[in-house]
């Protein structure tokens, strides 16, 4: 087995449009830089190459143009190049999404950077052992969907609503490490996954950030090794945030949450393979296959009515959100809404209904979405790779049917399919992952699919 780590700082200029909300901003300060880390494991013929990114998510179009850049420069087939997002909401805009433009500059930049740190890892090549060993950090991300009195969900709930009964679903405290040691057994570097969105820092933050899970990173290549490389993968966190709408007590936003949760993911992996918690894997093998699925029908009434909406005056006004629901409900300003008021206001009316007019035309287009999964297996490892954003009900049953003791999920790789929420989900009144945009638009089936389809291939690998 031979493995090899690099890492290419990605940070944008001051003034790139940064993703990942319902308006631009624009960067005026660097709160922690920018990464694409690569990973490449060798096994006799077989190679991995694992990059993840410090943005928000790749374009299916945009990841296409990188992995086969990659591809033509090193002797790895695309199907075993992986290119995965962090997820981070404070980071340059890669594609034109919600109403915000892509930063085109940056994105002319991006793949040469990117191609960089995956020759340099495959260039670092060099005879090691490689392990996995998973821990819990509990108390970090919870369910972002609040149940209300009247049975229907609000996305980031705020704090103290006297209408929140509830959250609708679990969370996924896994943290799954992947790592390696050279013969000396010398840490080198490795791969962490935990699910939870990159939503830490504010959302009206003009700062370049990692989040959390670039200080996840950082805290523990400081714990293990501070010259070494740590990816991190997000998990099935579809409906999975840092902030625990049932706590009045805390505000998880901010720089200093995001240190917080970092050295908490950090340290949990740490203290596991201290102790010894760890299983070798011996071998690799790279599987890759491509799911067709249908999109989500839109009745004739809702794009009629979305025409109409479209002809009407844009509404003036603006609009500022709160951030993810760590205010109080009694103590919100009247010039700040819920996610929900928002999706009550005319602004919001305008606004979905062009939304819905552009997945529309994507329907026409073609009424079915290809989404690449892949398998990287060895041993009692196993690490599957979405495009999507899987509710994590879908990543826990995943995990449970698993024939790999140690199951791992990273999503926003290699493209971007939108949101994948529970069939349950889609029973409820409200919401935001549910709703027909550009976020979300693959059928209610979606999910079933995926899994099925992924716990197959689990099986099928298994067997000799």
């Amino acid at each position: 087995m031979q493995v090899g780590f690099a890492q290419q700082k990605i940070t944008p200029p001051l003034g790139t449009v940064l993703g990942g909300q319902l308006h631009p901003n624009h960067a005026e300060a660097v709160e922690s830089d920018l990464y694409a880390r690569a990973m490449a494991i060798r096994d006799g013929e077989m190679t991995a190459l694992l990059i993840s990114c410090d943005v928000l998510l790749f374009s299916n179009e945009l990841a296409d143009v990188i992995r086969r850049e990659i591809a033509a420069l090193l002797p790895i087939p695309l199907e075993q190049v992986i290119l995965a997002a962090t997820h981070t909401h404070s980071g340059p805009s890669l594609d034109t999404l919600l109403g915000v433009e892509a930063d085109v500059a940056y994105l002319d930049a991006l793949p040469a950077l990117i191609a960089d740190a995956a020759r340099a890892a495959y260039g670092n090549l060099a005879e090691a052992h490689l392990f996995t060993s998973r821990a819990t950090a509990e108390g970090l991300a919870f369910n972002r969907r609040g149940v209300m009195a009247d049975g229907s969900v609000q996305t980031h709930p705020l704090k103290k609503d006297p209408h929140l009964i509830g959250l609708e679903g679990p969370t996924d405290p896994e943290v799954g490490i992947l790592y390696a040691c050279d013969v000396n057994g010398q840490f080198l570097g490795g791969l962490v996954n935990f699910a939870c969105h990159g939503t830490v820092m504010s959302r009206y933050s003009t700062a370049i950030s990692a989040d959390y899970m670039g200080q996840a990173c950082r805290h523990f290549a400081a714990l293990m090794q501070p010259e070494a490389v740590v990816l991190f993968v997000n998990g099935a966190c579809g409906n999975i945030c840092q902030v625990n709408a049932l706590d009045p007590t805390t505000r998880e936003v901010g720089p200093a949450w995001a240190k917080h949760m970092g050295a908490r993911i950090a340290l949990a992996a740490a203290a596991a393979i201290r102790r010894g918690d760890v299983s070798p894997v011996s071998t690799l093998r790279v599987d890759a296959a491509t799911l067709t699925l249908p999109r989500r029908r839109i009745p004739v009434a809702m794009v009629e009515q979305a025409l109409a909406r479209s002809r009407r005056p844009l509404p003036v006004g603006d609009v500022r959100l709160s951030d993810y629901g760590v205010e109080s409900f009694d103590t919100l300003p009247p010039s700040m809404l819920s996610l929900e008021e928002l999706f009550r206001s005319p602004l919001w009316e305008s606004f979905g209904a062009a939304e819905l007019l552009a997945i529309h035309a994507e329907y026409q287009h073609s009424p079915v979405m290809e989404l690449p999964i892949g398998l990287i297996t060895g041993g009692d490892f196993a690490l599957i790779t979405v495009p999507c954003e899987l509710f994590t009900e879908w990543g826990l049953e995943i995990k449970a049917r698993s024939p790999y003791a140690y199951t791992f999920i990273a999503e926003l790789c290699n493209g971007y399919a939108g949101y994948v929420p529970t069939e349950s989900a889609f029973m409820r009144e409200g919401g935001y992952e549910t709703k027909l945009l550009s976020t979300s638009k693959l059928d209610i089936a979606a999910g079933r699919l995926i899994t099925e389809h992924i716990v197959d291939r689990l099986r099928a690998s298994r067997r000799p």
